[in-house]
């Protein structure tokens, strides 16, 4: 958690079989092409052709991630807040860490950083199944991604990949593109369109509304925070205190990590 070494990240910790790059042990006769050099022996190149074939079949997967991420880690940040989210040290440290066996994001609040005028933080823990999705696509197909963008060169891809999670074939996720993405989504399996704003609202409504009660009556600051705003907004915007609501539970949690379970 406390390294801040260029390069560092858990997933470069993961173990796998085998030890190295165990998807490129099984796609080497795609991606990669035989070639002859001057002294007679052959060595392998990378194929151009079936690596952008492979970054295609990839970014389906990671839009995929992007969105369960962002819609079960309990009331979402603003998406500009997200898509910077980085699984290794790189110009800035990575936000997604792992302690006592629990993944989660340390993600910067940007609204409330810039109006304090200090940096203000919010944690966010995806669920078990999302978190094991994530660190499997970073273990095991991100350095295949890693690999190819480094060995055609491409310098700009081969740093997003290389830090950020959310890339699409060499290229960061924007606010507009993810929000997108949402838009898909959410019209496919919700059958109501709702891009990032829209959604978010009804998110954090959705956890004003069905989260049981917790009872720790100071923890109610924890949760707006991981919304992005304050109690004050909460309770004007999203009613909290209204009579829709059976007496204060829902200003009731005990803590993040169990707050982004509930959710």
């Amino acid at each position: 958690v406390r390294s801040r070494a260029a390069g560092d990240s858990f997933i470069g910790k993961v173990t796998t079989d085998p030890p190295s790059l165990p998807l490129l042990s099984k796609t080497t006769h795609s991606l990669l092409r035989p070639n002859q050099s001057t002294d007679g022996q052959v060595v392998f190149e990378i194929d151009p052709g079936a690596s952008q074939e492979f970054f295609h079949k990839t970014k389906p997967i990671i839009e995929a991630i992007a969105f369960l991420v962002h819609v079960t880690g309990s009331g979402p940040l603003r998406l500009s807040e997200v898509v910077d989210d980085r699984y290794s040290n790189g110009t800035s440290p990575r936000n997604l860490l792992i302690s006592h066996g629990l993944v989660f994001f340390l993600r910067r609040n940007l609204k409330s950083s810039a109006f304090r005028g200090h940096k203000s933080s919010v944690i966010h823990f995806p669920p078990q199944k999302v978190s094991e999705l994530l660190v499997y696509y970073l273990a095991v197909v991100r350095p295949v991604e890693v690999f190819l963008a480094a060995g055609l060169g491409w310098t700009k891809n081969h740093v997003a990949y290389s830090q950020f999670i959310y890339v699409v074939k060499g290229h960061k996720l924007t606010r507009e593109e993810f929000s997108a993405i949402i838009a898909r989504y959410t019209e496919e399996y919700f059958k109501c369109r709702l891009n990032g704003l829209p959604l978010r609202h009804v998110l954090i409504n959705i956890q004003t509304v069905f989260l049981p009660p917790i009872p720790d009556p100071s923890a109610q600051m924890l949760r707006d925070s991981q919304a992005g705003h304050g109690t004050q907004t909460a309770n004007r915007v999203y009613g909290q205190r209204m009579d829709h609501l059976p007496g204060e539970q829902a200003t009731l949690f005990c803590h993040r990590a169990r707050f982004s379970l509930y959710f």
